[in-house]
């Protein structure tokens, strides 16, 4: 059973709690900020089982973090205890190919809470500022997806959202392009959508340019050099649905997950990862990585950038 309270503790947020848009956006950036993504059972061979009770015991109890299915699946009963709507979806994630993962591969979170006053840059529809005003808005959250946006996205499709140096918008596609199909769910058309993100930096500069003989240049950088992260629907899953990928994920030799030892956890600043025996910080855009000794610095780290302490 959900403790609330030990869950808010656990993620050092100390705010409101109504089910409102900065409720929402606070609780997400907490999130980001206390729990790391990470792979440390597999790598340890224990399994995990995709249930409720297991994430919040291992993320609550434990103070571990964990990867997509077990940080988004808590994080939606924390959301649902607070009051706010939440649906499961099933997310198929772009490769370096461009080609996107199975079904049910990554678990992300549609949220419905109060709504919001987008305050938007209407030069480059860029969304800089939300204000909460009153009922129903609809979220993309996402607390499982390792360096990505840290707080929560409007689920508006071509809003260009700007977080920490970096634009992220949402993509409605309107065709079956990218091996993605269209079928009807309760008599709508389902639709299939797109993470995407790009650097902001480059694209200021882009856009602040003065535009040549008239041309309308400095508007047109927006829409070019988007990178997709992962595609979805908006069709609401059940946790045992991602039950088979979460043991892939697990077991095969395919998966990443199962490739190298990984910790990494969001911070003010930037970033901090363990990525086997390489610690790898980002601050303010300024990356820094190293080599570990050995095996006792490498828990040694964990220990104190993490706060985890691996038994053995």
């Amino acid at each position: 059973m959900l403790n609330t309270t030990a869950y808010l503790d656990r993620i050092a947020y100390s705010g409101g709690t109504e089910p409102s848009a900065e409720t929402l956006r606070a609780l997400h950036r907490a999130h980001m900020l206390a729990v790391p993504f990470e792979n440390l059972d597999i790598q340890l061979g224990r399994p995990i089982v995709c249930a409720e009770e297991s994430f919040l015991h291992k993320i609550v109890t434990e103070r571990r973090g964990g990867f997509c299915y077990e940080l988004n699946g808590a994080f939606a009963a924390l959301l649902r205890a607070l009051g706010f709507r939440v649906a499961m979806l099933s997310a198929r994630v772009a490769g370096a190919d461009g080609r996107y993962g199975r079904e049910f591969d990554h678990l992300t979170l549609r949220v419905v809470d109060t709504f919001v006053d987008a305050r938007v840059d209407t030069r480059v529809n860029i969304l800089r500022d939300v204000v909460p005003t009153g009922p129903h808005s609809t979220w993309l959250a996402d607390v499982g997806f390792g360096d990505s946006f840290i707080e929560p996205l409007l689920l508006q499709p071509d809003l260009a959202q700007s977080q920490n140096g970096r634009l992220y918008r949402v993509v409605e596609s309107g065709s079956q392009s990218n091996g993605e199909s269209k079928g009807e769910i309760e008599g709508e058309i389902e639709s299939v959508f797109y993470m995407e993100v790009k650097d902001e930096v480059q694209t200021k500069v882009k856009i602040e340019a003065k535009p040549l003989r008239g041309s309308a240049e400095e508007e047109k950088p927006i829409h070019e050099n988007w990178k997709r992260k992962f595609s979805f629907t908006l069709e609401p899953r059940q946790l045992s649905d991602f039950a088979a990928m979460c043991r892939y994920h697990q077991t095969s030799p395919e998966s990443h997950f199962t490739r190298q030892r990984l910790c990494s956890r969001a911070t003010p600043e930037g970033r901090i990862t363990l990525s086997d025996r390489k610690l790898i910080e980002t601050r303010e855009g300024s990356r820094t990585e190293r080599e570990l000794a050995g095996d006792r610095e490498w828990r040694a780290t964990l220990r104190g950038l993490f706060q985890i302490d691996l038994p053995g």
